[in-house]
Formats: structure tokens, sequence, C-alpha cells
């Protein structure tokens, strides 16, 4: 007589393949990202075409689609970012890698806001507990709040919370001290990365 054991896949199984398809979501992005940028330099003609309004239209357009996909409200609509983009931009190079790079923080808002309602058996308090609460305690957090203060000041862009929301946000959001520190981390880097953009 055979006797089989039917194995139930356990929370880290499934947070290992959440990450997997995240990776190769992002690998096949980057390939959309570089096919969509030798597209745009083919249509140029000149070196000064990037700044007619015809193309400038075209990049409007493949904003105001990244936005439409991401779901996420926005502070400012396509034309005023696309506007930044170009004032900011002083070469076509310059010009399109500021555009990849406001497309891809776009797609990145998209894929974050559908992993995090997607990966079965990570939702509420469920794991581990941490050993170490430090992260937890007021003062701790107040020093976080203060670098994500800095990190708005610094981008000199308006946003919808202050400091200590978007922190409140990540700290209600975090089940472990490092999901805590990785949030923080990339908000603060996105916060500067708008300075850049």
């Amino acid at each position: 007589m055979v006797c089989t054991v039917r194995l139930k896949p356990s929370r880290t199984w499934y947070l290992l393949y959440g990450i997997f398809l995240l990776y190769i979501f992002d690998i096949v992005f980057e390939f959309y990202l570089i096919v969509l940028l030798n597209n745009l330099t083919k249509v140029m003609a000149t070196d000064d075409s990037w700044k007619t309004q015809h193309f400038r239209q075209s990049v409007v357009a493949k904003i105001d689609e990244a936005i439409q996909v991401s779901g996420m409200p926005t502070t400012k609509n396509s034309m005023e970012m696309e506007n930044h983009v170009f004032q900011k931009a002083k070469t076509k190079e310059e010009y399109l890698g500021f555009v990849a790079r406001l497309i891809l923080h776009l797609r990145e808002m998209n894929s974050k806001k559908g992993a995090a309602g997607n990966v079965p058996g990570t939702s509420g308090n469920q794991g581990i507990p941490d050993k170490d609460d430090s992260w937890k305690t007021q003062h701790f957090r107040q020093n976080v709040v203060a670098k994500i203060d800095e990190a708005i000041q610094v981008s000199g862009m308006p946003t919808t919370k202050n400091s200590m929301e978007m922190e409140n946000h990540v700290f209600q959001k975090a089940k472990t001290k490092e999901e805590y520190f990785g949030f923080v981390a990339r908000l603060i880097l996105h916060l500067r990365e708008m300075s850049n953009v």
C-alpha cells in the first residue's frame, strides 16, 4: 500500500513566490522601457525634435497611460509632469531619462499596490513577532519622522501627507522591524527621486 502525503505551502513559500513574480515583472517592464525609449528615439529626426509639440504630446500620452494604469491619485496631471521634466532637462538624453524614471515610478506604484494585496497569508498581524521592539518606541519613530521630513524638504515637491502621517502609514503597514525599515527606505528614496525628476 502506498501512502501519499499532501504538503500545504507555507507563508514563506507564498512570499518567495510573490517576490519572484515581482522580479519577473521588473525584468519585463525594464525591457518594455528600453523598447519604448528606442521607439521614442526613432521618432526623433533631429536633436531638437524632442522639443516639438507633437513629440511632447506623445510623451504626455505615455505618462497619462502610466497614471491610469497605476490607479493612484497624483498631485499633478500628466501635462504638468511632462512640463516639469521638460523644463528640467537640458538634453534629449536627459529628457528621455527623466521620462523613463517617471513612468517607471508610476508603474512601481501600481505593482506595489497589487503586490501588497495579492500575496496570500500576509494580511493581518501573522508571523513571528520581533524580539527587538525598539523600532516601535516613540523616540525611534520621531527620528524616522525627522528623516522623512528632511527628504520632503529636499525634494521641494508638494505632498498629500505630512511626514508624521507618512511614517504612521508605514508603521501601521509593517509587521516586522525589517519590513518597517524597508518601507521607510523606499519612501525616503522615492522622495529623493522626486527632487531629481
